[in-house]
């Protein structure tokens, strides 16, 4: 049983999101939330909101907690502005931090891949004060800051931003990960480019164009 769950979870990551739409509502409650609790949260919280209401808080009360606080939060927002776009999971650290022990917060982080690129800092108040890539941490001195190797106050958007002025800030600034930030400055999530990439591609580009998995 427990292969069985394993492969499904494997087949249904690569399914492009029509398909997915598809299995996650003919299925129970729990085995949705089951399939649901393998995504990342923003994923998950697309998902959620294409089932029937009547199953939508069943199936958001079966999964873990952690991941149930982060989906709940990104469905307050739009799905079409910045905070619907976000993911909850990013690493934003001290500007004190030893770069050795930021280093290491990359290497444990359960945070997507894509959104580890850059690593924010921020200061005593909680306010986000520079962003560093990974590139230009792994080229630093291990003994130094956070805060040393940052470029100071990082292009960033907000969380009711729409699609487009999302889309702009990033193409003006070159970024590949963009911070959202509340009006304090203090961060709530990131956009990544490929978040922005799949709203502005049509509908059923990815099955069309074959991205979903294929044998050689």
């Amino acid at each position: 049983m427990g292969l069985d769950r394993e492969l499904e979870a494997d087949v249904f990551e690569e399914l492009d999101a029509e398909h997915q739409i598809e299995l996650v509502r003919s299925r129970t409650d729990a085995e949705a939330a089951r399939l649901l609790a393998t995504m990342a949260p923003d994923d998950a919280a697309d998902l959620i909101v294409e089932l029937d209401q009547d199953h939508r808080l069943p199936v958001l009360q079966l999964l873990p907690g952690a991941q149930q606080r982060k989906i709940r939060t990104l469905l307050n927002y739009n799905p079409e502005t910045a905070g619907g776009l976000m993911s909850p999971d990013f690493l934003c650290l001290a500007e004190s931090t030893p770069i050795s022990n930021v280093l290491e917060a990359v290497r444990s982080s359960t945070a997507p891949p894509e959104a580890l690129a850059v690593v924010f800092a921020r200061g005593d108040d909680g306010r986000v004060t520079g962003s560093a890539s990974v590139v230009r941490l792994i080229q630093a001195a291990p003994t130094g800051t956070l805060g040393s190797v940052v470029r100071p106050n990082p292009a960033h958007v907000h969380p009711d931003w729409d699609l487009h002025a999302v889309t702009r800030k990033m193409t003006d600034f070159n970024l590949t990960v963009a911070p959202v930030m509340d009006e304090q400055h203090r961060m709530v999530g990131v956009i990544t480019v490929d978040d922005v990439l799949e709203m502005l591609l049509p509908t059923g580009w990815r099955r069309d164009f074959g991205m979903t998995s294929v044998d050689d």
